[in-house]
């Protein structure tokens, strides 16, 4: 703030005062210090130097206080005394804009101020969460193991898990696995970790000289046994024989690394095989179609062979599942084995 002359010339104030005298003039003078100086005391009263900006230009000046309302209250003050000493010649007069002088804005809220909440983490699906009875429909099928039990049925079936019967562990699919060693059923030789088709409680026996009968599988065969490479994946069977088998056979496919995927045909394998290039592990679709007498197959949604009902047509079911082919007698450990996993496996009769 720019302090009020100590001396006035009374030349000077004569010409701005365009002659009046000395005496006219003083009481105008006196007065309008006096206003200066009440406001200047007021504002020091009300907030400290620190809190305080101002300037006194062309009669203005723009105080900034954190006490509410003083800001322009204040400038109001100082407008009308800096007029009165600036008509009367104390201040002198200047042209142009007035000079303000603002707090200055505060700067934009960073932000990287505050990190955001972290996101909640998706609970991990654990390996082998899921139950059987989730990944396929299991209602009317019996389980066959190679462990010496009689075999588990719905509603057992859906929760039921062991080593040679369990959900993968993506939760895609279910891996039937049968050692070499592993026991076996009635009548047969190899073990197996296998499906048989039922009826509700009993087990399931269709004519398959009339109407139609399907069975669907999307599957992967993932193992064999090193020394009698093979393994049965699907089955039409009657009362007492197998009619129609899909086998993985590793000893039947020309190109090295590969297996043959063939159908043996009343115990006979055929020479149209449906795969003579499969990759172990490799998904495929198998269809077992048996209507008004005839069995048809289809691979990955084209039919492949087709052949006569024989047998006991009257009993017809189907399996699924692990059927090795092997045992010790064979050459192969006890320990070696052949594992198929499903991912789908849907039966229809019509």
């Amino acid at each position: 703030m720019r302090a009020p002359r100590p001396r006035l010339e009374r030349a000077t104030l004569a010409w701005q005062l365009g002659g009046e005298s000395e005496m006219n003039i003083m009481p105008a003078v006196i007065k309008a210090l006096a206003g200066l100086l009440a406001v200047i005391a007021s504002l020091a009263t009300h907030q400290a130097p620190s809190d305080t900006q101002s300037s006194i230009g062309s009669g203005t000046a723009v105080v900034t206080s954190e006490t509410t309302g003083s800001t322009s209250q204040a400038s109001e003050q100082v407008d009308a005394v800096g007029q009165t000493a600036q008509d009367v010649g104390v201040l002198p007069v200047v042209t142009g804009s007035p000079k303000r002088t603002v707090a200055p804005a505060l700067p934009p809220a960073s932000a990287d101020a505050a990190p955001a909440p972290p996101a909640a983490s998706a609970t991990p699906t654990s390996p082998g969460a899921r139950k059987p009875g989730d990944v396929l429909n299991l209602s009317n099928w019996k389980l066959q193991l190679p462990d010496g039990s009689s075999g588990h049925a719905y509603p057992e079936l859906a929760s039921y898990q062991d080593k040679n019967f369990r959900v993968n562990d993506t939760g895609n699919g279910i891996v039937f696995r049968a050692q070499v060693g592993g026991s076996t059923t009635p009548n047969s030789n190899y073990p197996r970790s296998e499906l048989r088709e039922m009826a509700g409680k009993g087990e399931a026996a269709w004519n398959g000289t009339s109407g139609t009968h399907t069975l669907s599988l999307t599957e992967a065969v993932t193992q064999l046994p090193p020394v009698k490479p093979q393994v049965v994946t699907a089955q039409i069977h009657d009362s007492k024989n197998d009619i129609i088998e899909v086998v993985a056979d590793g000893k039947r496919s020309s190109a090295k690394g590969k297996v043959a995927l063939c159908v043996r045909y009343g115990g006979k394998e055929q020479q149209t095989c449906l795969d003579d290039n499969y990759v172990l592990g490799s998904q495929y679709t198998v269809d077992l179609t048996v209507t008004n007498g005839r069995i048809f197959v289809f691979y990955n949604g084209q039919k492949k062979l087709d052949f006569n009902a024989t047998g006991a047509t009257n009993t017809y079911y189907f399996k699924a599942g692990c059927y090795t082919q092997s045992n010790p007698k064979k050459g192969d450990s006890p320990g070696a084995a052949g594992e198929v996993v499903i991912y789908n496996a849907k039966v229809t009769h019509g």
